[in-house]
């Protein structure tokens, strides 16, 4: 997931959705349990949101605002709905419906990752900065862990897009400005077999570049330093763009290794 931030300006972007717009957020809320032994003011609020098998999320220390904040956004997201919704152990646990962690491909993949970089937007936008992503478990059914930690006031609005990686080959663009895709399909111009746009409905569309070879999918170590290579060249691209890196998440799970996507 990568943000660009607008000194001076408010900036909610979402760009392929023109139906999705600006959450009113509420304000920040006091409504949690601080340990006995300490005052409120040396206290740092940490919180942490999970993906488990192929439909559920959980979201963990987060006040009763901040949960209805991530209800909405998932209702908004995620065109499928919420199918049920519980308390798991002191986490909420919002059950969706259809398989956004379950490896499907065409609308419904690109949809989920619109739906987790909508999750970031929103936790950012209410003061919760990611701290790491990773994957506390070797359990086949969890997916990674992202750890947030509160500020206040929160930063600046920024532009939200993803980048995923498919099939040993491809690179699909979520989100992406139009300015970013024209300068990264310049910039790869002599690597690249094919480039499309991919789920044409409007809501759902992405920018995918198809590689010649296979840069995720090598098995020598000159292909390895290839692929890094290709990536530092990603990262110069979006940072001309204006665009940084915020986060690498492991959002999908497939019970085969073959067919299971890279982290976004």
């Amino acid at each position: 997931m990568l943000h660009k931030e607008k000194a001076g300006k408010t900036v909610m972007s979402y760009e392929p959705n023109d139906t999705l717009q600006p959450l009113s957020y509420p304000a920040p809320s006091t409504d949690i349990n601080l340990p006995t032994y300490t005052g409120a003011s040396s206290v740092t609020r940490f919180a942490c949101l999970s993906m488990h098998g192929a439909d559920r999320i959980h979201f963990l220390r987060l006040n009763a605002s901040e949960v209805e904040a991530m209800r909405k956004i998932l209702n908004m997201t995620w065109s499928r709905g919420i199918q049920e919704e519980r308390d798991k152990h002191g986490a909420v646990e919002f059950k969706l419906k259809g398989l956004p962690w379950g490896g499907a491909e065409g609308k419904q993949t690109v949809q989920a990752r619109q739906m987790l970089c909508g999750i970031l937007e929103a936790l950012y936008n209410l003061g919760w900065v990611i701290v790491s992503s990773t994957d506390v478990s070797k359990n086949s059914y969890e997916q990674d862990t992202i750890f947030l930690r509160y500020q206040y006031p929160a930063p600046p609005r920024c532009s939200w897009m993803s980048i995923s990686f498919h099939k040993g080959d491809r690179l699909r663009l979520i989100n992406a400005p139009e300015g970013v895709t024209q300068s990264i399909r310049h910039s790869f111009a002599s690597m690249i077999q094919k480039d499309e746009w991919k789920d044409l409905e409007k809501d759902y569309r992405s920018y995918e570049l198809k590689f010649q070879g296979y840069p995720w999918h090598y098995s020598n170590r000159e292909s390895s330093i290839s692929a890094r290579v290709l990536l530092l060249q990603l990262l110069e691209v979006l940072e001309q763009n204006g665009f940084t890196l915020y986060v690498s998440v492991d959002q999908n799970r497939s019970w085969s290794d073959a067919s299971r996507d890279i982290d976004t």
